[in-house]
């Protein structure tokens, strides 16, 4: 316990440390950018659809939180994605949680890693925010008023660029990794490589931080659509949190040696 304590004053420190340097440093002449510092309580699981309304993500059409079934009718799928949903909700139903990366101890992806329980703490620098994700240890990395490269190369996170609006850290996403694994969602929605996330992160009160999310993937869905998460301060503590159970070969999907078969599903 004490050891999480001085993790937890650890990373408050820091992320206040690098918010207080950057805001030193004005984004645009006579304006300093939003300070994100402090430890953040994730919403846990799922998108929130658009309080305004219209296209909106996946949702849960379970009422059993730990058995999610997507909402496979959301007329934003595609006919194909929607048949993958639904397969994925009957499993689920039925006690058989599909492949997912964050079972399987791989990077969470773009959206969902923002998803998690427990911490996230915003270390902002001149030319980057790194993203502290207390849930498995992840880490993800946002790079400043630079565009995207001419050929970018697929990865878990895909390739963040961001910069500052006003009070609001704007960040687009694309280059996502595209595996049966790494769905959008713990729906089982698919994507493309033709994934764009963009996120504006902003902080509405002290208590409060904001994700407004634009999400478009015409591979995958009828149209863009909203959603939005919101993080609160964790309390809880920042303790360790290694992902190292069943652990399987991620370029074979085998299981690691001394792993029986039976303790894993298909990659």
């Amino acid at each position: 316990m004490k050891r999480r304590r001085t993790f937890l004053h650890l990373a408050t420190g820091l992320a206040a440390a690098f918010a207080i340097a950057s805001a030193a440093s004005a984004d645009e002449p006579g304006h300093l950018i939003p300070d994100l510092s402090g430890v953040w309580e994730g919403p846990g699981f799922d998108l929130a659809a658009p309080e305004a309304g219209g296209p909106g993500p996946v949702t849960n059409a379970s009422k059993d939180i730990q058995k999610p079934e997507g909402d496979y009718k959301n007329p934003v799928l595609q006919p194909w994605a929607a048949a993958i949903v639904k397969n994925w909700a009957e499993e689920s139903h039925a006690g058989r949680a599909p492949a997912h990366a964050h079972a399987l101890c791989l990077p969470t992806s773009i959206p969902g890693v923002m998803t998690l329980h427990q911490g996230y703490a915003f270390l902002q620098e001149q030319d980057r925010v790194t993203v502290l994700i207390n849930n498995q240890s992840q880490t993800r990395h946002i790079y400043l008023n630079v565009a995207h490269g001419e050929h970018v190369k697929p990865s878990w996170y895909g390739e963040s660029v961001g910069h500052y609006e006003g009070d609001t850290l704007v960040v687009d996403t694309i280059g996502i990794k595209t595996m049966d694994v790494v769905p959008l969602d713990r729906f089982g929605t698919p994507h493309t490589e033709r994934l764009h996330v963009v996120e504006r992160i902003r902080k509405v009160s002290p208590k409060e931080i904001r994700i407004d999310y634009r999400i478009e993937d015409p591979g995958v869905f009828t149209a863009p659509f909203n959603a939005s998460l919101s993080f609160h301060p964790f309390k809880e503590g920042w303790g360790e949190d290694p992902c190292s159970e069943n652990n399987v070969d991620p370029f074979t999907g085998a299981p690691m040696p001394g792993m029986p078969l039976d303790l894993h599903p298909a990659f």
